[in-house]
């Protein structure tokens, strides 16, 4: 992916220290085991010692659990309540973990979830099932313009018309002159078929080379969260229509008591023509 910003250890917008605390609980939400000091400094690209350290603060303020028989650390249920505030009590954020992880399991799609952040569009979470990702896979905390991917407009849907204008000036003054720009009329554009639709849909996007397909999630919050399927080939492109259902029927189970029903999983494998047996391939 030619656009996105990694945060790098090279990006100067970002105190290291803190950087490294958040890459340290990220990696062990994507892992989900437990994992010593060794595993933990490899995956980040870090000195071990320094990242020893990082962890020893972090248990000693609770916020990560030391095992001292495996010499292990996993994050604490302090973690989890942090962000609790910041949507309302109807939005369960474990359930949309799990509702997002299953999609990606019957679809065979990628899962991304993402948050307007200034004039960037900023992937909080990804989800797959592939081993072997393409490279122009965004990843956790890659940001791009909004006017350069469908998420990204999917979100400037929410916007009045003067904020869209002044977003959109706002890029195309500061992005690079070798980055595509689109202008002020041709996001209007965009953003009126995506509210005439009521989700987004790009059979190639420009800035992630990949097919995706993505609704707007309400969290009882002013931030708006974006989620879409995504696939390195075209068949989300075909299956659009199809994939927009899926991933309706999937936000009605999060808001449903019991997200894990057998019987509304299998009325939408029927739904879409797909044996109970089998799963619903995208990719």
């Amino acid at each position: 992916m030619k656009s996105v910003s990694r945060g790098t250890e090279e990006d100067l917008s970002t105190i290291k220290s803190a950087r490294r605390v958040l890459q340290i609980l990220e990696y062990l939400k994507e892992t989900r085991q437990p994992a010593n000091t060794t595993d933990i400094a490899m995956a980040l690209n870090c000195p071990i010692s320094s990242t020893s350290l990082l962890l020893k603060s972090l248990a000693s303020l609770g916020y990560l659990v030391f095992d001292r028989q495996t010499r292990t650390y996993q994050a604490s249920l302090r973690v989890g309540l942090l962000g609790g505030w910041t949507y309302d009590e109807d939005f369960d954020l474990a359930r949309l973990n799990a509702i997002t992880g299953r999609l990606t399991e019957e679809t065979g799609a990628d899962v991304y979830l993402a948050v307007r952040n200034d004039i960037h569009i900023q992937y909080i979470g990804v989800m797959s099932i592939h081993k072997l990702r393409k490279d122009t896979a965004p990843t956790v905390g890659d940001k791009l313009y909004l006017t350069e991917t469908a998420m990204g407009l999917l979100l400037m849907s929410t916007f009045d018309d003067e904020l869209i204008e002044r977003i959109t000036r706002r890029i195309n003054a500061e992005s690079p002159v070798r980055r595509p720009r689109l202008s002020y009329a041709e996001v209007s554009t965009r953003i009126a078929a995506i509210r005439e639709r009521g989700y987004t849909y790009m059979a190639v996007d420009e800035a992630t080379e990949r097919s995706i397909v993505a609704k707007l999630i309400e969290t009882g919050s002013p931030q708006r969260l974006a989620v879409g399927l995504s696939s390195p080939r075209d068949d989300v492109a075909i299956n659009y229509a199809q994939i927009a259902n899926a991933l309706d029927d999937a936000l009605i189970c999060m808001r449903a008591q019991d997200p894990s029903n057998a019987n509304v999983v299998a009325a939408r494998r029927t739904r879409y023509g797909v044996a109970a047996s089998q799963s619903i391939s995208v990719v």
